[in-house]
């Protein structure tokens, strides 16, 4: 665990379809890092007060959706915490938009 906290700390982005199991790993992900010590934050759907159904019910909501839950990563990106993304994430030119905040941010992304 002290490795673990002594690297920069990672953007973990979960994909996947809806209730395929992302929010179960989720929890338990987050449960293993911050026993191990580290500080981790979750943003997701929920955590911005919005509901899944409706946010992605067209392509207006949904790029909406996107742009907050990218605006929310950039707020809480630090080298010293692990942030995990748990949405759909299936836009492979959001998730290199997601690479490069992780990037710009000098912490690590999967």
């Amino acid at each position: 665990s002290d490795s673990l906290r002594s690297t920069s700390m990672s953007l973990v982005v979960v994909c996947g379809q809806p209730c395929s199991g992302k929010s179960t790993v989720v929890a338990k992900l987050k449960s293993a890092f911050q026993n191990a010590g580290c500080d981790v934050e979750t943003v997701d759907e929920p955590s911005l007060h919005l509901i899944r159904n409706e946010s992605y019910k067209d392509m207006v909501n949904e790029k909406h959706t996107r742009g907050r839950l990218k605006s929310a990563v950039e707020r809480v990106i630090s080298k010293k915490k692990i942030v995990i993304l748990d949405s759909l994430n299936n836009i492979k030119g959001f998730r290199y938009e997601l690479w490069c905040v992780a990037r710009s941010a000098g912490t690590r992304y999967c």
